[in-house]
């Protein structure tokens, strides 16, 4: 898989260099599978992204620099920290990780390892780009940057050796909910009467599914199997040690920038797909010509104009309410395209944007304060914003359909966004059918 590196990579002077820069080597190498690439190496934290054009895709390995907070952190320190050492690097040098759907709550215990956020600068990438690949090693300056001969042998211990287990055997032992449907009966019917006293316009209320198995999950398995099923959706991985794994396939960009460039979704109001073309298509016209998910569509819309008219010079929408159809739901999806103004940066965008009507409600400082009250369980990154961030770009998606892995515990998350007018029955039905991506995985396994 790997040449050798040529004696052409410039020559590391420390004298020369700033504190916190990121020098890369890089090697061209044959197009392998990155999945088995991160499946066959025993080097912590993990990484793993699939844009949705799927043309594009990431993987990476171990850990350079890693900025981190575990209790209430400012993120705008963070991402000051991180924006000070990619601007002394080159645009290839990318920080990957993501956050809390709500860095105000306190962290439970399982979302321990990962924090209110965490990002991590990897040692190693490997990143496929249409049909070329490369592996790249990063390192900071001054101080440790390895020889050459030494690097050869590192990338010689990456090398891919072959293909690895692709399927795990049936052994699901059971599943818990929370809240039971009684509870979240009770729950709906408190957001309603909420709901009747204009506290807020809409409120998305979230459930957890646990599933455990008998034997210890081997998430790499279960990120190829979401991903052949899945279309039109981000792929992503966060496997920060070998005990906890974050990942899901979701189909909601928060936003990606390019230089001053930035495109962003507005996606509520859901419906399952059609058995065959003639059902799809008119379980598609229903979804847009239904009131109540119309309008909770347009509440998303209006709080994402809201926010663009603050972060851009001027910003244009690029369709009207569509449809995006994935494999098991289909969505009203809206885009928007903007000019960013002068020094807006990567905080800023994200603390404006997240989170949306879409996971939160609106207007959703209220939202999020009844969802802390309402929901049980800590979401953790769940609905949280997820991906990475370079020099001049940037992309986030909203960490939806999304699972954290534990050994031999799976726990997975839906929501439903609640208006005037939700049904309890109807809106567990939907989360149900938002979780078909798992449930119908591990009919299989």
């Amino acid at each position: 898989m790997v040449s050798k590196l040529r004696e052409s990579v410039p020559a590391f002077h420390p004298e020369n260099e700033s504190p916190e820069k990121i020098r890369q080597f890089i090697q061209p190498v044959e197009p392998i599978d990155a999945i088995n690439w991160l499946q066959n190496i025993d080097l912590y934290p993990k990484f793993f992204w699939k844009d949705r054009s799927r043309s594009n895709e990431w993987a990476a390995l171990g850990c350079a620099r890693e900025i981190s907070a575990l209790q209430h952190p400012d993120f705008f320190d963070a991402f000051g920290k991180m924006q000070s050492i990619l601007d002394a690097s080159g645009n290839g040098v990318r920080f990957w990780g993501g956050m809390r759907f709500d860095a105000g709550t306190t962290v439970a215990l399982e979302w321990q390892n990962a924090g209110v956020y965490r990002f991590v600068l990897p040692q190693f990438e490997l990143r496929k780009e249409g049909n070329s690949a490369a592996l790249i090693y990063n390192y900071i300056t001054p101080g440790n940057c390895s020889k050459i001969e030494d690097i050869n042998t590192t990338f010689s211990r990456l090398e891919y050796r072959g293909h690895l287990a692709k399927t795990i055997q049936n052994n699901l032992l059971q599943r818990q909910d929370e809240p039971l449907f009684e509870d979240w009966e009770k729950i709906l019917n408190r957001s309603l009467a909420y709901l009747a006293d204009h506290r807020f316009r809409k409120i998305v209320l979230a459930r957890r599914s646990s599933f455990y198995f008998r034997h210890k999950i081997d998430p790499f398995i279960i990120l190829r199997m979401m991903q052949s099923r899945n279309t039109n959706s981000f792929c992503f991985l966060f496997q920060l040690d070998r005990n906890f794994t974050f990942l899901g396939v979701t189909p909601e960009e928060l936003y990606s920038r390019s230089g001053r460039r930035i495109l962003c979704d507005a996606i509520a109001g859901t419906a399952l797909r059609g058995s065959g073309d003639e059902e799809d298509d008119r379980l598609g016209r229903e979804l847009l010509g239904s009131e109540k998910d119309m309008r909770e569509h347009r509440w998303v819309v209006q709080a994402l104009e809201a926010c663009l008219n603050n972060l851009c010079v001027h910003w244009n929408m690029l369709n009207e309410e569509t449809l995006l159809k994935l494999t098991y739901v289909q969505h009203i999806i809206t885009r928007f395209r903007g000019s960013l103004k002068e020094n807006i940066t990567d905080a800023e965008i994200i603390r404006e944007m997240h989170p949306t009507p879409a996971v939160a409600g609106f207007p959703k400082e209220d939202a999020i304060q009844y969802i802390s009250r309402l929901e049980k369980f800590d979401r953790g990154w769940y609905a949280g914003p997820v991906g990475w961030l370079s020099g001049n770009e940037a992309q986030f998606a909203v960490a939806l359909r999304s699972a954290l892995i534990d050994q031999k515990k799976l726990i997975t998350y839906a929501g439903a966004g609640i208006v005037t007018g939700s049904h309890p029955a109807r809106e567990w039905q939907e989360m149900e059918n938002k979780l078909l991506n798992y449930t119908r995985l591990f009919e299989n396994l």
